[in-house]
């Protein structure tokens, strides 16, 4: 069983979106966390102040709907 918990290891501020469905998310972060179980995973960044986004920041994947057809992982921090 995972925990769905884990840490920002890099990220990177995004401030043109590279599709149409992000463009209203403009700026948004999309960081490589390290789940507590040793996996990493490329999440986008959700209810969190850009400016206090840092490495080793803890939170939890959520999921997030983007289309009707898409419902995408997301990383929430625990702030």
């Amino acid at each position: 069983m995972t925990s769905h918990t884990g840490q920002v290891h890099s990220f990177v501020i995004y401030r043109r979106a590279f599709h149409p469905a992000y463009a209203a998310e403009v700026p948004y972060a999309v960081a490589l966390v390290e789940l507590d179980e040793g996996v990493r995973l490329l999440l986008r960044i959700v209810d969190c102040p850009l400016e206090t986004l840092k490495i080793g920041a803890r939170g939890e994947i959520r999921f997030t709907r983007l289309t009707d057809e898409i419902t995408l992982p997301v990383f929430a921090l625990r702030l």
